[in-house]
């Protein structure tokens, strides 16, 4: 299964523009780590250099720093993607909750019909 999971606010705390001051979300690394070892696909995906004019320029801007701090947070991924949307609600209808226990979701297979067939 392909995965994509959040940076900042999911992985990490959230620090506009201050991205050298987050700190990892130890259980949330934790749960990304089990789906990787399990053979799952793992994208994360970042907002970081959302203001600039293209993925290119912020990637340039921010790409260092957070594979970086991916490696020093022991977050194993397939790809980092620089494309998320800016906005200020998402609303998606392939998300999983983020205040669950989506480790638990995903492994037991608690999910919704789409996703079941994936």
């Amino acid at each position: 299964m392909k995965i994509a999971v959040d940076l900042d606010g999911t992985l990490c705390t959230w620090h506009p523009r201050e991205y050298h001051l987050a700190k990892p979300n130890e259980q949330h690394i934790e749960r990304v780590q089990k789906l990787y070892d399990k053979g799952h696909t793992i994208w994360i995906y970042t907002a970081r250099g959302a203001s600039l004019d293209t993925e290119q320029m912020a990637r340039d801007a921010w790409e260092h720093i957070t594979c970086e701090q991916l490696k020093i947070w022991q977050v194993p991924f397939h790809e980092l993607i620089f494309q998320k949307p800016a906005f200020d609600i998402l609303i998606d209808d392939r998300a999983v909750q983020f205040d669950s226990d989506w480790l638990d979701e995903i492994e037991s297979g608690h999910l919704p019909h789409w996703i079941k067939g994936l």
